[in-house]
């Protein structure tokens, strides 16, 4: 029956007509495609209203969609205004949808004029989000101020932030003074948001300009530590400097503490060192602590050395314990010696315990010599528990044997 419609038309005869319309009746969807690519492959001046008059009188859906996307390769004005036709008309959204997509392949004024229509419209959100993703491809003025418009005055958060992701997929320096614009007058947060996300990708000045502002001067927390962590995310070394700037110059702690982390993500000798004198500074505890966590995240292997060096200066307990924790936690044997000898000198209980619990979690039979020497001689009965406690948490054999030693109060034999 596919075969002999397609002869009938090419011999331009209209019988094909009724062998479609009765294939319509069956449920084998694979014969109408076949037959709807059997018409397609005829020269395009007859194919065109033979799959126009064939949408017109069909009520199935996805054959419908499939001539859509027919009419979308056939380049000729018919074809465009059909698609134009269908985008602002049809009553299905979901064929509308793709006749969307199918316009925005041919291209030409009037196939930008129908997306423009629908995007500037009262229609269903997803069809103007589709219309807006739709018109990424144009990377002409008009379709950059456009999106740049939908952007900053939409109210609705998925058209605002639609219209943000579609500049930040157009490179041009235009589109980033558009994105900047965003970041300053958008109605929408979330579309004030998704702006400065999409400026961590371009590293150009407007880029890291627009996330110094943001950080230092918008009145949104949440917004300020979206703009640091974006800097984090920027390959350019100016990003450094300014998450240091960023630091100084701002008197919120939770955007302090931003700055921190984003300046631990660069992991250069730069930010070690800035790190460090902060952890080490006798400033907001708060602060030295996130410096230390921080530093710690730097690398995929702990600095232990590094961690030492907070131990013996830092002018919080707090960030001397949290220090004594990352190197137990990384099992260095060299680190957990130096830990044993922080437990046997430091007249402070609480050091003493977060060197304990440090030595525990080193899992490490070099701990447990010095552990067992707390748990015999330790200053006070609360200590001398603690590195029994850390034994049990070591779980080697080793440690086994230790316990039990304690227990009988003698080496086993």
């Amino acid at each position: 029956m596919v075969n002999l419609a397609y002869k009938l038309a090419k011999e331009g005869k209209p019988q094909y007509k009724e062998l479609i319309r009765g294939l319509e009746e069956t449920d084998d969807e694979d014969i109408k495609l076949s037959a709807l690519y059997a018409l397609r492959n005829m020269d395009d001046d007859r194919a065109l209203p033979a799959l126009i008059s064939l949408f017109d009188e069909t009520k199935n859906e996805k054959i419908r969609s499939n001539i859509v996307y027919m009419l979308g390769s056939i380049e000729t004005p018919e074809s465009r205004k059909k698609l134009r036709d269908i985008v602002l008309k049809d009553p299905s959204l979901k064929v509308r949808k793709d006749a969307i997509y199918a316009i925005s392949s041919v291209g030409g004024s009037e196939a930008r004029a129908a997306l423009r229509e629908i995007i500037r419209s009262k229609e269903d959100a997803d069809l103007r989000a589709t219309a807006i993703y739709a018109l990424t491809s144009d990377e002409s003025e008009e379709a950059v101020s456009l999106l740049g418009e939908v952007a900053r005055t939409e109210s609705n958060d998925h058209i605002a932030k639609a219209a943000t992701y579609s500049l930040s997929n157009i490179s041009s320096s235009r589109a980033s003074a558009e994105l900047q614009r965003v970041v300053k007058e958008a109605v929408a947060r979330d579309a004030r948001e998704a702006a400065i996300y999409s400026l961590m990708n371009r590293n150009d000045e407007i880029a890291l300009k627009t996330l110094r502002d943001a950080a230092l001067g918008s009145d949104d927390t949440r917004l300020r530590t979206a703009a640091i962590h974006a800097l984090a995310n920027v390959e350019d070394e100016g990003a450094i400097k300014l998450l240091k700037e960023i630091y100084h110059a701002s008197t919120d702690v939770k955007v302090k503490e931003a700055a921190l982390y984003s300046i631990g993500n660069k992991d250069t000798k730069e930010t070690k060192e800035f790190l460090l004198s902060i952890a080490l500074s006798d400033g907001d505890e708060n602060l030295s602590k996130a410096a230390l966590v921080a530093l710690a995240s730097s690398n995929e292997r702990i600095d232990s050395e590094l961690m030492l060096e907070i131990v013996s200066k830092a002018k919080s307990p707090e960030v001397q314990k949290m220090a004594l924790y990352q190197i137990g936690n990384q099992g260095d044997p060299a680190a957990v010696k130096t830990i044993g000898k922080i437990v046997s000198e430091s007249s402070d209980p609480e050091i003493q315990q977060a060197a304990i619990i440090a030595l525990g979690n080193s899992n490490s039979d070099e701990a447990v010599p010095f552990l067992v020497d707390i748990a015999k001689k330790g200053s006070n009965k609360k200590v001398r528990s603690s590195a029994v406690t850390a034994l049990g948490m070591i779980g080697t054999d080793k440690a086994r044997t230790a316990l039990i030693e304690i227990i009988e109060g003698k080496p086993k034999e």
